[in-house]
């Protein structure tokens, strides 16, 4: 059984990341990746990321918009999470990165702002066309509106309850 390598994101507590970076050896890329358990919740952005941004592009959303969209899904290279999952095999597809709490709650602002709906209503009636002018990144589905809008909900609810907790947002690919 093979398993696809998907984009996740965590909410944490900056004691949890530094509890983590006190305990994982640099040295013990498995032991780092079993210790890796962040306790407040997570979702699977599968590979949506890419086309949420785009989604928000081809509708001609501001760049403000578009510019905390593509954080959310990318993280912030201020943040400096280079100790979470050291040599993790998947780091290939890009290593782990994070949004801290200002951002956090900035970007929680900005993503409840956007009228998805109104994204979606931008992209071409049909299936195909729409994944066409998406790039083609759309993951392997024949519903890109149901699968994006999905995808967005879910990354909107992370940060919301992150921004409401006054967490930060680590990202990997797994």
């Amino acid at each position: 059984m093979t398993m696809a390598v998907t984009l996740l994101l965590a909410r944490v507590s900056q004691r949890y990341l530094d509890a983590y970076a006190a305990a994982v050896d640099p040295g013990d890329p498995e032991g780092a990746y079993l210790a890796w358990d962040p306790p407040d919740g997570w979702t699977d952005l599968d590979w949506s990321s890419g086309a949420l941004v785009e989604s928000a592009r081809y509708a001609g959303l501001g760049p403000e918009r578009i510019a905390a969209l593509g954080a959310a899904v990318g993280g912030d290279p201020a943040v400096d999470v280079s100790f979470v999952l050291p040599g993790h095999p998947w780091s290939a597809f890009g290593r782990p990165a994070a949004v801290g709490p200002v951002a956090v709650a900035r970007t929680a602002r900005t993503l409840g702002r956007i009228d998805w709906p109104g994204v979606m209503a931008a992209l071409p009636d049909a299936d195909g066309e729409a994944i066409a002018a998406l790039g083609g990144v759309c993951g392997l589905t024949r519903d890109p509106r149901g699968y994006l809008s999905g995808h967005f909900a879910a990354l909107r609810a992370l940060y919301e309850t992150a921004a409401h907790h006054g967490q930060l947002v680590v990202l990997w690919w797994d």
